[in-house]
């Protein structure tokens, strides 16, 4: 049993490490384009276009956001955008990109929101 309880301890610890390297906070992402990572930031606002793009602002409401995360009209549905609206702090997952000057992740993927506080 102890063996176990070992072996899930030490599964845990290698997660929490794995996770804690990979994240960045939403000023950091510039440094990191092209890089699949973790990025944790503030809420500014989550607003959608009239094409149906959802954008999710960190730090700063747009266009003075830092980062953004994006969810395209084709992927919308996977996501609870009135609970996105309640968020507070936020940390989400994926390849950075270059967007305007500005780093971005699309989320495809419901699962790539990793916290929403």
């Amino acid at each position: 049993m102890r063996k176990i309880f070992l072996a899930i301890a030490i599964c845990i610890i290698a997660i929490n490490l794995s996770y804690a390297q990979d994240t960045v906070t939403s000023s950091q992402a510039k440094d990191f384009v092209g890089e699949f990572k973790y990025v944790k930031g503030l809420v500014a606002g989550v607003t959608t276009t009239k094409s149906g793009i959802t954008y999710i602002n960190f730090d700063n409401k747009y266009p003075d956001n830092i980062f953004s995360a994006v969810i395209f009209k084709d992927y919308k549905d996977l996501f609870d955008i009135a609970a996105l609206n309640k968020c507070k702090n936020i940390v989400v997952y994926g390849k950075i990109e270059m967007y305007k000057e500005k780093p971005q992740i699309v989320l495809k993927e419901a699962s790539q929101i990793v916290f929403c506080e």
